[in-house]
């Protein structure tokens, strides 16, 4: 990671005040090049600063051998920084079927559920709602987003695309 696009995130933390010393991040860690690279920033940033990361993947089940792959390298990588990680298993198939839902949101819903479980779980003698949550985006993740919102009709608000805070301390 190049310091000139380390100190860029880090403006950008500062900027929308992400991140606070004690707080407690959990970094959705996917195996991909955006969510390592947050997973190695932010766990580098929790010693200067003074918070505690903790990692959750989600392993969506769709791609058979490669996403257990994914699964084994993000808890060997979280294994070898020392970082508490969570990784579960979600037949994101099936429950889109169940509840009537695309891949996508059946996705998006599996990992905010592994994210608060391991919140829960993690929460020791902190409250579940001191968590906040860190994902990696990039563009075309957002640009994505805003195509998608416009699709469901959301209007002016979809334009926007992904908010650097949303809700419930989730930082995109």
């Amino acid at each position: 990671m190049t310091r000139k696009f380390e100190q860029q995130i880090i403006e950008y933390i500062r900027a929308y005040d992400m991140i606070s010393p004690g707080d407690n991040i959990i970094v959705g860690v996917s195996g991909g090049r955006d969510s390592v690279c947050l997973l190695f920033l932010l766990s580098k940033l929790s010693r200067e600063w003074g918070f505690r990361v903790y990692a959750v993947h989600v392993n969506h089940m769709l791609r058979a051998e490669e996403s257990e792959r994914d699964k084994a390298f993000v808890k060997d990588l979280c294994r070898s920084m020392n970082i508490p990680c969570t990784a579960v298993n979600a037949d994101v198939n099936r429950l889109a079927e169940k509840r009537g839902l695309s891949i996508e949101e059946a996705g998006r819903a599996a990992r905010y559920r592994a994210f608060e479980s391991a919140a829960e779980r993690y929460a020791g003698g902190y409250t579940i709602s001191s968590f906040k949550v860190a994902l990696a985006h990039h563009l075309d993740d957002n640009v994505e987003t805003v195509i998608l919102n416009l699709v469901r009709g959301s209007g002016l608000n979809g334009i926007t695309g992904m908010l650097p805070v949303g809700q419930n301390g989730r930082m995109t």
